[in-house]
């Protein structure tokens, strides 16, 4: 009697340590083992829009990270070498090409007495199409430009007004230009022999709050107070000038 009582011990521990947990029902042991060999199913890439830092001048090069059909992570580096505005936004996006498909020859000569059976290629469906259509490049190019919040005009003079910056439309020559009050005002003065009367403009836009004009003689002098303090630079461009503000 002893000795079946041992054997029956002996057995139910076997059955115990034959499993990892053995008071784990059989159907959670069977889903982790499935959710162990989950593959990676990413959406299909159709486009991304991106914008450079306010310092950004020239656009050198773009990057690729990918992950090859081994699950390793490569790079590829597209060469791009142009000047770019930092104000634009870009839009990396694919171009598919859709493949043509070959009609196949249904004609039917004399030396068969018997009717030939037609092989019609199917219709490419919908989804068909997707699969077959490769990813012929990858363009990036700019989106349309933003629009000045608000113009204003003071002589032959005409200010475009953009949250951070303005765009100075003038042939007019920039003599100087300074900040006052702990950078919470810029200065700037132009040639010009025009008297004009002073005047005050309301801007309410983005960091910029009024603008200050009068005229001092040999120049003109406009000074455009801000929100707070900011540090800020003017580049010359083909137009004009363009004011711009950083903190």
């Amino acid at each position: 009697m002893k000795i079946g009582k041992i054997w029956l011990l002996a057995l139910a521990c076997g059955l115990a340590f034959g499993r990892e947990n053995p008071f784990a029902p059989s159907g959670d042991v069977n889903a982790s083992m499935v959710s162990s060999n989950v593959v990676e199913n990413l959406p299909p890439f159709e486009k991304q829009s991106f914008k450079f830092p306010a310092d950004a001048r020239n656009f050198i090069s773009v990057t690729l990270k990918y992950k090859s059909l081994d699950g390793s992570i490569k790079e590829k580096t597209v060469d791009i070498n142009k000047s770019i505005s930092w104000q634009d936004e870009f839009l990396l996006s694919k171009i598919a090409v859709p493949v043509v498909v070959e009609k196949p020859d249904v004609s039917v000569t004399k030396e068969e007495p018997k009717a030939a059976a037609i092989d019609v290629a199917p219709k490419p469906t919908e989804r068909n199409m997707t699969t077959q259509e490769p990813l012929k490049d990858i363009v990036i190019k700019p989106l349309e430009k933003p629009q000045p919040q608000k113009q204003i005009v003071y002589k032959q003079t005409k200010f475009e007004i953009y949250p951070m910056q303005i765009k100075i439309l003038t042939t007019d020559e920039k003599l100087k230009d300074y900040s006052i009050d702990k950078g919470t005002k810029v200065v700037i003065d132009f040639a010009s022999q025009t008297d004009v009367n002073t005047r005050k403009d309301e801007l309410d836009c983005g960091a910029f709050k009024t603008a200050l004009f009068g005229s001092h003689g040999k120049f003109y002098r406009v000074v455009f107070d801000l929100d707070g303090s900011y540090k800020h630079e003017i580049e010359k461009t083909q137009d004009g000038y363009l004011l711009k503000l950083s903190r």
